[in-house]
């Protein structure tokens, strides 16, 4: 650990915030500079153990993931800071836009959009929440259209193909018309031939 850190360490735990967010965030600033991505969310993570309802831990830990590409686990942590009522505006603001972003990035554009809906909830004016909900209407609604006209394409495929069985007699049907032909066509061989030999009885006598 270095000296300016040590130092800093110091002045925290002197003016009594050991246990508080600055504390953690002093700490988890520190670990990210260098790098230490993974340890600077240990640190988050253990704060929120400690203080479930801190709301700016959960924003940076989510931040944290987000930034590293981790957007599935970001979400729930920006979605808890949205729904915190105790916590500060700007920063409910903040996290519902971001579990937007983060949502939009998953192609989870159902859910980015009722994230983005939330923020314009708190502030109606939000320019950049405005255009993503315009831009994300626009999109859900030409999948529904391509949706439509597949689910259209395949109800027609499929009547189609029941008419055309229909129509088609089946191999067993062919067979079974041919056995018959087969069997009167015999029964006409037996009976010509049972009238000649009557036929040639009679001219016997």
């Amino acid at each position: 650990m270095d000296i300016v850190m040590q130092f800093v360490l110091i002045i925290a735990l002197l003016v009594g915030c050991a246990n508080s967010l600055s504390f953690y965030s002093i700490r988890s600033d520190f670990a990210l500079a260098g790098g230490d991505v993974t340890g600077a969310q240990a640190l988050l993570q253990q704060r929120l153990i400690d203080y479930p309802e801190d709301a700016i831990a959960a924003y940076n830990l989510g931040q944290s993931y987000y930034e590293t590409g981790d957007f599935a686990r970001a979400v729930p942590y920006f979605e808890a800071v949205g729904v915190q009522e105790s916590a500060e505006r700007s920063l409910r603001l903040q996290a519902y836009y971001q579990a937007g972003n983060a949502l939009v990035k998953q192609q989870n554009y159902s859910s980015a959009l009722a994230a983005y809906e939330s923020v314009v909830g708190l502030q109606a004016d939000h320019a950049q929440a405005l255009k993503m909900i315009e831009a994300l209407k626009k999109l859900l609604e030409q999948e529904k259209d391509k949706q439509d006209q597949s689910d259209q394409k395949n109800k027609t495929d499929s009547s189609s193909s029941e008419k055309n069985s229909q129509r088609e007699p089946s191999d067993s049907d062919n067979n079974s018309d041919s056995s018959e032909g087969d069997s009167d066509e015999q029964k006409d061989r037996e009976g010509q031939g049972q009238a000649n030999q009557n036929s040639g009885k009679e001219i016997g006598r």
